[in-house]
Order: structure tokens, then sequence, then C-alpha cells
């Protein structure tokens, strides 16, 4: 009779995913700051307009925690985790893109935009990263990878809440010192 041969997988190193996910805490932890800055700016001067500050309050828990979401993927090993982080880094790109139109052409040269580019390189590195990685696609092989309905709703709140505010704010903008 012949014996079963056991089939041993080959072991996954997913230290590269781990090193992501790290990444993707700190950013959380960025956006966290960013948005208690926000908090703190409208305490100070409570005589901005409420609904923005509310949108800016929602996008900034929704990037948040999309964040914290593409890091339980990641740990997890799920198969949307890959989508998920790719579209958490495009937004990332987007807004941060955006945002530094808007302080282009404001010629509000603050502390935030060091921070934009940062923000911008950040994202196109780790995009890059996540797509053609020979260690992500070890991990999560292509034919493997969903992206679900809700994930893809997520990341168009997230993107439309943001250019909602900053569209506010360049007609803002313009009405005033146009």
């Amino acid at each position: 009779m012949d014996k079963l041969k056991h089939k041993t997988l080959p072991k996954i190193d997913n230290s590269w995913v781990q090193l992501i996910a790290l990444a993707l805490f700190f950013s959380a932890f960025f956006y966290v700051r960013l948005g208690l800055g926000d908090l703190w700016v409208y305490f100070h001067n409570p005589d901005g307009v409420f609904f923005i500050f509310i949108l800016q309050i929602i996008y900034y828990i929704g990037i948040v925690g999309f964040h914290f979401y593409a890091i339980k993927l990641l740990y997890d090993l799920k198969n949307n985790a890959v989508p998920v982080t790719k579209m958490l880094l495009a937004s990332i790109f987007i807004t941060n893109f955006i945002e530094g139109a808007f302080i282009y052409i404001t010629y509000e040269w603050t502390q935030q935009l060091p921070n934009v580019f940062l923000s911008i390189i950040y994202s196109i590195g780790m995009f890059l990263f996540m797509t053609f990685s020979k260690n992500i696609k070890s991990v999560f092989p292509i034919n493997k990878r969903k992206s679900f309905w809700y994930d893809k709703t997520v990341f168009a709140v997230i993107l439309l809440i943001f250019i909602f505010l900053y569209s506010l704010a360049f007609l803002i903008y313009f009405i005033i010192y146009a």
C-alpha cells in the first residue's frame, strides 16, 4: 500500500508585507496628527464654516480607517489586501497632489508643503513596490487578488469628500482674492 506523501507548502516570507503594514501605520499616525491639528485650529478660531470642519473630520476618520483596514488585510494575507492598499496609496497621492496644487496656487507656502511632497513621493514609491515587487507577488499571487465593491465605495467616498472640500476652498479663495 502506498503511503500518501504530504506536500509541504513553500514557506512564505511575509516580512515585506509586515514592513508595508508598519509604513501604513506611520502614515495613519500622520493623518491622525493632521486631523487633530485641524480640530485644534477650529476650536481656537471657530469663525470657520462648521460644515467644512465636519467634512474634514469625516475625511480624516475615513482615511485613517482605510489605513487600518489595509493593515488588517495585509496581516491576515487576504485576497483584497493589495488592491485595497493600492487604492489607499492612490488616494494619498491624489489628495496630496490636489493639496499641493492649492498651496501653489494660493501662495500659502506653509510648513505643509514638505509634508505634501513627502506624501506624494511615499505614495508613488509604495504603489510601485506593491505593483512590481516579486516579494509581494509571491505572497499575493496576481491571479488570486480580488477587489470588492465596498472597497471601491470607501475609496470613492474618501476622494469625493476631499475633492468637494478643495473645490469649496478654491471657490472661496477665488471669490475673496479674484
